[in-house]
């Protein structure tokens, strides 16, 4: 439409030569629209801001030719917001000095023409135009940045929904089926006592991970909430611990895993149940990752500015690579344990997270088949 408009404009003052402009441009909007049919997204935003921009100035340069003041400087500055948002990388910078050349053209046709202002310092009408379109662009980039940031959020928040729903519509689905079959067989008299008790202690076994999971969704649920308080306390730190280790107590039987504590300690000033959660999550990363017959040591250690809680196992271990990701958060792990143990692996998101809110450090010492050791420091208060 813009393109008819200057056309129709440069038919009415007989303006052949600038007709042309407007025949370009329509021929780029053909271009831009091929473009983007044919998938290449980033090659049609560039001709698109590249077409019209062009077209901008030249309009300018026509409206400078019958004295009417236009503006193309403001428009062109809309181009480059335009440009951070569509274009990435070298086509970005490349756009950036593209246009600003083009401001830099109708700043100077304008002084040079309108207001015949042949004096003014070219160097200085340089600096001006570089530095407005830097500050633009500068402040732009933080804007960019700051979305980038959100729109990651909610990839990784689609991603763990999409994963969610995967685990409801198999981990959990699958030991309750198996659990159903079971009762049934049994009910109608198809299973014998001893072929019963041998299946219940597997089915068993699948339903106590089955619970962690659940845990694990509803605390990271609850975890999720920007409404989420942190009430610090004092509480008894071993009993805290203790406490923690009853709830593994029959996974623990189950694996022939020994877990000794030792501690030097009497109370810590943090929330509790963060404590508790952040425990149980490491714990329980411990046993699931700690083969039949293994050790598993906790220590409580004091010392002048923070508490040191240290849960060390004898477990399978793991690469640089996996602690590198496992401590940036960038995305969501989840591995099977010694005996086929599953997870969501939101339970060491949800304990980075407490961790972060706790003001707390966590340090991850690992080597494979050499086990691994988690290191929470809580700072005195």
């Amino acid at each position: 439409l813009f393109c008819f408009m200057l056309m129709g404009f440069t038919v009415y003052y007989n303006l052949w030569q600038e007709l042309m402009v407007g025949v370009v441009a329509i021929g780029g909007s053909v271009i831009v629209y091929w473009l983007n049919y044919k998938g290449k997204h980033q090659a049609a935003a560039l001709a698109l801001i590249n077409i019209t921009s062009a077209s901008i100035l030249c309009a300018s340069i026509i409206a400078y030719k019958f004295s009417i003041l236009a503006e193309p400087e403001n428009w062109l500055f809309a181009f480059v917001t335009i440009s951070i948002f569509l274009l990435d990388g070298f086509l970005l910078i490349a756009q950036f000095i593209f246009i600003f050349l083009e401001i830099l053209i109708a700043k100077l046709y304008k002084y040079w023409t309108i207001e015949n202002d042949y004096g003014r310092d070219f160097v200085l009408l340089i600096v001006n135009t570089i530095v407005h379109c830097l500050g633009l662009y500068i402040f732009l980039i933080f804007i960019k940045k700051d979305q980038s940031k959100t729109q990651y959020k909610l990839e990784d928040s689609n991603r763990t929904k999409n994963k969610l729903l995967s685990i409801l519509a198999h981990d959990i689905r699958s030991p309750l089926s198996n659990l159903q079959a079971l009762l049934s067989l049994n009910g109608k008299g198809l299973l014998k006592d001893k072929d019963f008790q041998k299946h219940k202690e597997t089915v068993n076994s699948k339903i106590g991970f089955l619970t962690t999971e659940i845990d694990d969704l509803v605390e990271w649920s609850v975890v999720q909430s920007e409404n989420l308080e942190t009430k610090v306390v004092s509480f008894h730190v071993e009993d805290g611990v203790r406490k923690v280790m009853a709830m593994f107590s029959d996974f623990c039987l189950d694996k022939s895993i020994t877990i000794e504590l030792e501690s030097d300690v009497d109370s810590i000033s943090m929330d509790e149940n963060h404590f508790k959660l952040i425990i149980r999550n490491l714990l329980h990363n411990a046993i699931k990752f700690t083969p039949e017959n293994g050790l598993i040591k906790i220590s409580i250690k004091k010392f002048k500015d923070e508490t040191v809680i240290e849960i060390c196992d004898s477990g399978i271990g793991m690469s640089p690579d996996l602690v590198k990701v496992l401590m940036s958060q960038e995305k969501t792990v989840s591995l099977n344990g010694t005996k086929g143990e599953k997870g969501t692996g939101l339970g060491l998101t949800m304990c980075m997270d407490l961790i972060e809110r706790n003001q707390l450090k966590l340090d991850i010492e690992s080597k494979l088949k050499s086990g691994s050791t988690f290191r929470l420091r809580i700072p005195t208060r």
